[in-house]
């Protein structure tokens, strides 16, 4: 998938922010990964370079959420909410922890094919806002999009239709 076809899955979505695009297939796309993540200086140069992306819209831009950790993993750290505590430091944004939480549990879903993972993520999230504000949803990796998808549309079906998403790697391949 390419940047125009990512921008396509989210036609609700004002802004796409993403600090680099990987576009090898998922072997190296997990070494890639996991060599950014446990290296503090890498994980914390793709947060500026998003942060720089991000900067001209900042004042647009109301709270950050993050995607909720699969919850699989106890002793991984959550990337995601790291990822928007970081943005959050570097933008004067504030960071609203627990805006969305995961009310199913879920497989893992970088191991099922496309439809699969819209199945099994479906009416996987709540929304925890009260007001209609401008959220830039964060996560650190977009692969197949299907989480953000629901995430979004569960945002949209509580009245909160002004979404940004950032996102550290985009997946195209």
């Amino acid at each position: 998938m390419n940047i125009d076809e990512f921008k396509n899955l989210f036609p609700s979505v004002k802004d796409l922010y993403y600090s680099e695009v990987f576009n090898e297939k998922n072997e190296s796309f997990c070494s890639f990964m996991k060599e950014i993540k446990a290296d503090a200086s890498k994980f914390n140069k793709q947060a500026s370079v998003l942060a720089e992306k991000i900067k001209s819209s900042a004042g647009n831009i109301d709270i950050f959420v993050s995607v909720p950790k699969f919850g699989g993993e106890a002793n991984e750290p959550d990337y995601s909410k790291i990822l928007a505590e970081k943005l959050s430091d570097k933008l004067n944004i504030p960071y609203r922890t627990n805006a969305v939480t995961k009310v199913k549990k879920t497989k893992k879903l970088k191991m099922l094919a496309y439809e699969e993972r819209l199945k099994e993520i479906d009416d996987a999230f709540k929304v925890c806002l009260t007001q209609n504000l401008h959220i830039c949803i964060v996560d650190d990796v977009l692969s197949s999009g299907a989480t953000l998808r629901e995430i979004i549309k569960t945002f949209m079906n509580a009245g909160i239709n002004k979404i940004s998403i950032a996102v550290m790697i985009i997946q195209a391949q």
